[in-house]
């Protein structure tokens, strides 16, 4: 199974049957056959994931067009985007679990909430609904310098944390048969972590080696399966 489901409904095995429709008789041969077709496909998404993924019919290679438009010889297929519906899904578990700032002198790029950053095939994306399709590694890590607090429960309102105890199991228990979910230590770039607020001295101190484990922070780790 491929992280963008793909079920195309005419290939080969319908060539001979196909030919011998009349013209006048295709439109309703069609949506017939896709309406099975595409019906047993919803039904096994349903099965494995639970729920309804976002899904896109592409008729004759134009998105939206009804499969009985499909011209004689072309093609229909439905689509099932899991790539982007993942990577929403994994970051509003996450927001939700977070903390939240009770300092009215934080501004929103500052707090813990807005600094879950994701990269992915190893390049940021600002916004998981603008990731690229077909990706093959994605990974969500917060930006605070403070990150590693949270994480060992230093927080009165995530006193489990967020990473490790809480978004982990989640997002493992929905997608954990498409995708390797993990929990990660990553270590930090130095000009990442001083993405949202300029380090103080001891931060610069730890880009060290000998205090690299202090620039790890907690991150959750996707991975497509096959």
């Amino acid at each position: 199974m491929t992280n963008s489901q793909a079920y195309e409904a005419f290939s080969d095995q319908f060539a001979l049957e196909l030919d011998r429709i009349r013209d006048e008789d295709l439109p309703e041969y069609i949506e017939e056959v896709t309406r099975q077709l595409f019906g047993e496909a919803r039904e096994a998404n349903m099965a494995i994931l639970g729920y309804a993924p976002d899904e896109e019919i592409i008729t004759d290679g134009v998105s939206g067009r009804p499969p009985r438009d499909m011209r004689r010889g072309g093609f229909t297929r439905i689509q099932f985007d899991l790539d982007t519906d993942v990577l929403v899904f994994t970051l509003e578990v996450l927001k939700r679990l977070s903390p939240r700032s009770g300092s009215n002198r934080k501004t929103k790029a500052q707090t813990y909430v807005e600094n879950h950053a994701l990269f992915v095939d190893g390049v940021r994306v600002a916004d998981p609904r603008l990731a690229p399709k077909n990706w093959n590694h994605a990974r969500y890590v917060n930006l605070r310098p403070y990150a590693r607090k949270i994480h060992f429960g230093l927080s009165n309102q995530a006193p489990r944390g967020v990473y490790q105890t809480m978004a982990f199991p989640l997002v493992r228990r929905r997608y954990g048969k498409m995708y390797h979910v993990e929990f990660e230590w990553f270590t930090m770039p130095s000009f990442l972590v001083g993405d949202s607020e300029r380090l103080g001295q001891r931060q610069k101190r730890d880009t060290k080696a000998s205090d690299q484990r202090l620039m790890r922070h907690p991150s959750l780790v996707l991975r497509v399966k096959g």
